[in-house]
């Protein structure tokens, strides 16, 4: 047989002509080479930042003030009901935010943007309108959990795709800029209820918060649209997103930090005013934590776009969780106030940089159904959270076991975030020595005048044993073994650190809550 045509013939390792390995598409990575330019600015591009601002307004904002409507509910409509079944309520609509998130995400993909966008605008403010005539338990749970709930949940997710489309280098600062149109809804919602309830009642409170909606709706109706042409797909509901291990990993992530994520969001108010602060001041909590996001969401798209998004997520997280395991010894405004503040800047960064990771695990025709796996999976973690964590709260234990609980998940999350990182490193590393092998073996062919075939460059310990490849069989198994050797002690050390630094944390943050407690306990009864 010719040398020049010997190929593999295992199934594993498939051949390609040489001029072709560099056009193999990657299965992982942003693939930005064979996507359209994005604009990453201009006055489109940011008309479409501005109506994403604003549809998180309507809907992710009235979903995050959901405190101050189980603080009233418990106190008044539904004060006959247990914690833990109100809870359900704000659980089914934050869950329904995201739950049809694969399939609205494979709508964008295919061009489907203005219409679902109407439909689910006018069944929102239908919605919003209801609840305001709504006096039983059913009627909240099918209105605000469910109808609210769903309509946002048309919205919300395909939004996250439309800034992808419009913006790579600037894409995280895209990010963070919309996601402060959630800050400054459950900034303006709770203030809005906290006034109008004394003087207007609770149905025209709730008229006047489906008003204020239906502004922000239209503004984004018309501001927003998709910028690449529609994808033909076989299938409304597809499983092929489900073959990457980075995007499961990274959803992981996402499950178990959300399992913990809306407990203080849920019950902070309520906390509050067991413990002795007056409901109406309460009731501002939620507000300072919102204004607060803002500041997380815009520090952590900036960040994002210079170190990474994974990169500047994994801290904020774990300070998520130290603030999560304090909070429940908080016991005066000061505390609550530096528990609401710390809080709302991790939680900001959180939730303002959560697409952006999904979005680049992949080719850019379907990042809208990667965002919407994830979101999709989230959303059963956000379902049966913050109810386990009204059921805990009712226990012995009560805010102490749900902390414990909220703040152990959230860390739980942050783990996985770094095993995604791992594999997404380990990933692009193989393929730099992948390309490297491709390109001097391009340069040995055209040296020798004439083609060889090779296989693929994942399979480059083949190409060694077979004398086409840059490096010898020996010197593979040696860089191997040394990677191998310094990727472990790269982990303890890394696992060493992150678990010292968090022990340090919980100490300093605990006894600055209780510091304050004491002090302000100490001038109240100096006053008196």
């Amino acid at each position: 047989m010719d040398k020049d045509k010997e190929t593999a013939v295992a199934p594993e390792n498939r051949v390609v002509e040489a001029d072709s390995v560099e056009s193999e598409p990657k299965p992982e990575g942003n693939n930005v080479a064979s996507n359209p330019t994005f604009p990453d600015g201009g006055l489109r591009a940011w008309l479409v930042v501005l109506g994403v601002f604003s549809l998180n307004f309507a809907t992710f904002g009235i979903a995050v003030s959901w405190g101050a409507f189980q603080a009233y509910y418990e106190q008044n409509t539904l004060r006959g009901h247990s914690s833990s079944s109100i809870a359900w309520i704000g659980s089914l609509q934050f869950s329904l935010i995201f739950m049809p998130g694969s399939i609205t995400g494979r709508l964008l993909d295919m061009g489907h943007h203005k219409l679902p966008l109407g439909l689910a605008s006018a069944l929102l403010i239908l919605c919003a309108f209801l609840t305001a005539e709504c006096n039983r338990y059913w009627h909240f749970l099918l209105c605000q959990g469910i109808g609210i709930g769903l309509a946002c949940g048309v919205i919300f997710p395909p939004t996250l795709g439309l800034i992808s489309q419009w913006f790579h280098a600037r894409r995280a600062t895209a990010f963070g800029i919309t996601a402060c149109g959630t800050s400054l809804g459950g900034i303006v919602f709770p203030i809005m209820i906290r006034f109008l309830l004394p003087s207007v009642g609770f149905k025209w409170t709730v008229r006047i918060l489906a008003f204020v909606m239906s502004f922000a709706l239209l503004l984004g109706f018309l501001t927003t649209a998709t910028r690449l042409p529609p994808r033909h797909v076989k299938r409304l509901f597809g499983l092929d997103v489900v073959k990457s291990k980075n995007v499961l990993l990274y959803a992981a992530a996402s499950f178990f930090a959300f399992l913990g994520m809306y407990a203080i969001l849920t019950f902070l108010v309520i906390s509050a005013v067991v413990k002795g602060i007056d409901r109406n001041l309460a009731f501002y909590f939620v507000s300072i934590m919102n204004f607060a996001s803002i500041v997380g969401r815009l520090t952590a798209g900036i960040l994002g776009d210079k170190f990474g998004p994974l990169n500047v997520m994994i801290p904020f997280t774990v300070g998520a969780a130290l603030v999560t395991y304090c909070w429940p010894y908080a016991h005066t405004i000061p505390g609550f106030v530096l528990i609401a503040v710390f809080y709302g800047i991790s939680f900001g960064a959180y939730v303002g940089l959560l697409p952006s990771p999904a979005a680049s695990l992949g080719p850019l025709h379907s990042m809208g159904e990667r965002i919407g796996f994830q979101l999709s999976i989230m959303s059963i973690a956000i379902l049966i959270g913050s109810p386990i964590a009204g059921e805990i709260r009712s226990l012995p234990l009560g805010f102490r076991g749900t902390g414990a609980y909220a703040g152990s998940f959230i860390i739980l999350g942050a783990a996985f975030m770094l095993f995604t990182k791992k594999a997404v490193t380990k990933s692009s590393i193989h393929d730099l020595v992948a390309t490297k092998a491709a390109s001097e073996c391009r340069i040995r062919r055209s040296k020798l005048g004439h083609r060889h075939q090779l296989p693929l460059a994942a399979n480059y310990p083949q190409l060694a044993t077979m004398g086409r490849g840059p490096f010898s069989a020996s010197s593979l198994k040696a860089i191997d073994a040394f990677g191998k050797t310094l990727e472990d002690v790269k982990i303890r050390t890394r696992t060493g650190a992150f678990l010292t630094f968090l022990s340090i944390g919980i100490i300093l943050l605990l006894t600055l809550v209780e510091f304050i407690d004491y002090r302000s306990v100490y001038l109240d009864t100096n006053i008196e």
